[in-house]
């Protein structure tokens, strides 16, 4: 029962898992890059320096040379803008480049023994890089076929025997090996997501909270456009509908609003956010002056078309906009939403005012 549980959480769909964390497969594939560069330019550093005293290691130290000099120029080429987004094409060029030199230690070097080197290629490959299973069994059986065609082209029949079923073993225990550390990495991905989506996220309206909303506005994502907005809504007399109705009743108010902000959000460039209580922010991209007053219009009449218990509601919203995009203070929009808002309350709720600098 155990071995089939096992089996059973080993080789199920993982397509899934990969949807929801390629953001974090691909983080995590940047990071390892590079330290799987530089520790095998450590790990060939070592017997480089020691074929320098042992004339048996001689002869390969033209071929520990090149492929020390292959890795430096990966390396640095991987620290480039275009090639650092492609981590994978440096994964499966990295283990290319690594199997060419197996070859050369098994096929060319070592003729009269037994593959070593290729035993652990094949059973360290498929646990350094994350990526879907199949591309990644493909590779490996291509590589074993063409060790497995030069081992019986260039070695006598017996070793090229022994190195058939040597790889054939290693070969299959690094796709098991490869694939427990991938079910294991995906979930890990899995968790720390879900952990992520509820420290940031709202509980009760499922809006991004005032934590996501500082984490988001400190990016340098508004560089590229040319204005910022931010809008501030307060629903008008809630802490009176909530003494009236009762909390439950004040919570289907909160939600339906938030409802009604994601329908905007998904026409509009403009992300929203629970700020607290009653209160809601929204952030804009690229609509000036007159568009994000035009948006904050339209969110303020349908908020009074919401179906809600007891009575209809309302919304004050303050309005801000800069073009100073590449160096944004949060919050001094959110100061200059919040003057602006709690204008129109005292001016008799419902309205939309925009912040005028005097």
């Amino acid at each position: 029962m155990f071995i089939k549980s096992m089996i059973k959480g080993l080789f199920f769909n993982m397509n899934p898992l990969f949807e929801r964390n390629k953001h974090d497969i691909i983080r995590y594939n940047k990071q390892l890059i590079p330290i799987a560069f530089i520790f095998s330019l450590v790990t060939i550093l070592i017997p480089m320096f020691f074929s320098l005293f042992r004339p048996s290691m001689l002869e390969t130290l033209p071929a520990y040379l090149v492929i020390f000099s292959v890795f430096i120029l990966l390396l640095i080429l991987f620290n480039f803008k275009p090639f650092h987004e492609k981590p994978l094409v440096f994964a499966y060029t990295f283990g290319i480049v690594f199997f060419i030199f197996v070859v050369y230690l098994s096929i060319d070097r070592f003729q009269s023994r037994p593959a070593g080197t290729a035993l652990i290629f094949f059973v360290v490959a498929p646990i350094i890089f994350v990526d879907k299973p199949y591309k990644i069994n493909i590779y490996l059986v291509l590589m074993f076929i063409i060790h497995t065609i030069l081992s019986f082209q260039y070695k006598t029949f017996d070793i090229a025997s022994v190195d058939l079923l040597n790889t054939f073993i290693s070969l299959v225990a690094g796709m098991l090996f490869g694939r427990i550390f991938l079910v294991t990495r995906l979930k890990n991905f899995d968790i720390h997501r879900a952990l992520l989506i509820e420290r940031e996220t709202d509980f009760l309206t499922g809006l991004p909270n005032r934590r996501s909303l500082f984490e988001y506005a400190q990016k340098d994502t508004f560089k590229a456009y040319n204005y910022m907005g931010l809008m501030m809504f307060d629903i008008d007399r809630f802490k009176k509908y909530n003494d009236n109705y009762g909390h439950l009743n004040g919570d289907q108010v909160l939600t339906e609003f938030a409802r009604l902000l994601e329908v905007f959000s998904k026409t509009y460039p403009v992300k929203f956010y629970r700020y607290g209580g009653e209160e809601f922010i929204g952030i804009t991209y690229n609509l000036d002056k007159l568009e994000i007053i035009n948006l904050a219009n339209h969110i303020k009449m349908d908020t009074f078309k919401l179906k809600v218990p007891f009575e209809q509601i309302t919304t004050s919203i303050g309005v801000t906009v800069t073009d100073k995009t590449d160096n944004i203070d949060i919050n001094d929009l959110i100061e200059q939403a919040d003057k602006a808002l709690y204008s129109g309350k005292n001016s008799g709720r419902n309205k939309v005012i925009f912040y005028e600098k005097k």
